[in-house]
């Protein structure tokens, strides 16, 4: 199992967490998702609540959602549930179970994640993630996601793996969420 982040450095203490950490997503960051990565069709949000932001946007544009969260019954860690693509912005303290988990149960998995992801976790994360499935692409969106109505404390990034594209190389994008069309 991969290694866990060190609370005691961030701002936000444990207790002072959402339920479940459900923390809704900037429907912005979802549309500057949608301008790099065409998704497929149908679509399984794993870790949300009904009618969440993610699924409202992917709906908009013309995508089928199918909705879950362990809140309301399907624990995803555990689901055996397969789907054309996994999107999702997962508890923060379980970043590395639901990559490795959306990597078993679909060709692509998009998850949005701290901007530094990749750079934390140590050896673990890249010999049991990085290493063997390296993302496609990363899409740095550079100003920070509001949550309720407030900056987070840290900038998110998109990480996207794709089984259909080539593997080895990841594509980096940069972009700023309030300048997209």
């Amino acid at each position: 199992m991969a290694t866990q982040l060190n609370y005691t450095k961030l701002k936000t203490k444990i207790e002072d967490r959402a339920k479940n950490e459900l923390y809704p997503t900037d429907p912005l960051w979802v549309e500057a998702l949608l301008h790099f990565i065409k998704l497929p069709k149908n679509v399984w949000e794993c870790a949300t609540s009904p009618n969440g932001p993610i699924t409202l946007v992917l709906k908009k544009h013309g995508h089928k959602v199918f909705e879950s969260d362990i809140a309301t019954g399907t624990d995803f860690l555990t689901s055996k549930r397969k789907d054309d693509a996994i999107i999702t912005n997962p508890p923060f303290s379980l970043w590395d179970q639901f990559a490795l988990q959306g990597l078993k149960l679909s060709r692509s998995v998009l998850v949005l994640l701290g901007s530094h992801f990749h750079l934390t976790g140590g050896t673990t994360r890249f010999k049991e993630i990085l290493y063997p499935y390296p993302p496609t692409a990363i899409i740095q969106v550079v100003n920070k996601m509001k949550v309720f109505g407030k900056p987070s404390v840290f900038t998110h990034c998109w990480f996207v793996w794709d089984k259909r594209e080539p593997q080895g190389t990841t594509l980096f994008y940069w972009t700023n969420s309030k300048e997209l069309p």
